[in-house]
């Protein structure tokens, strides 16, 4: 179902996250995708917790919607790492709906290393290259 993503979360989907047109609504969808980031940057061991000079700050984030999600039903949040540069990694997301038995929603994300000091942007860390890699090899 998820084949190739390192990191699988699943939640329920909740009847709070329907909307009038009678199936989740698009924000639910980001939301889910946030959960796997949080759950791939604890893998990694990224501090997201505000103690860290540098941490992981999302730039921007992209979801196609494939099928409509509807109550009740449980779904399965995949992250993957997909490409890292010398200041970002890109991670793909993928939701998987147990009741449609497929791909509901996918995209992807970009990650940038940022200096909660010096308010800007900065090298990925060897740590952080170390762990995706680690991850990914595994």
């Amino acid at each position: 179902m998820l084949t190739g993503f390192p990191v699988v979360i699943g939640r329920p989907v909740d009847w709070g996250e329907m909307d009038a047109m009678q199936h989740v609504n698009n924000v639910a969808y980001l939301r889910w995708f946030e959960n796997g980031r949080a759950a791939l940057f604890h893998r990694l061991g990224l501090v997201v917790d505000g103690s860290a000079v540098v941490a992981p700050i999302l730039k921007s984030v992209a979801c196609t919607f494939r099928a409509a999600v509807v109550y009740p039903d449980d779904v399965k949040i995949g992250v993957k790492v997909t490409d890292v540069g010398a200041d970002r990694f890109t991670i793909a997301h993928a939701v998987w709906s147990e009741r449609l038995q497929r791909v509901c929603a996918d995209g992807d994300g970009v990650i940038v290393a940022f200096d909660y000091v010096a308010k800007s942007k900065c090298g990925l860390p060897d740590a952080w290259r170390a762990s995706i890699e680690a991850l990914h090899a595994a």
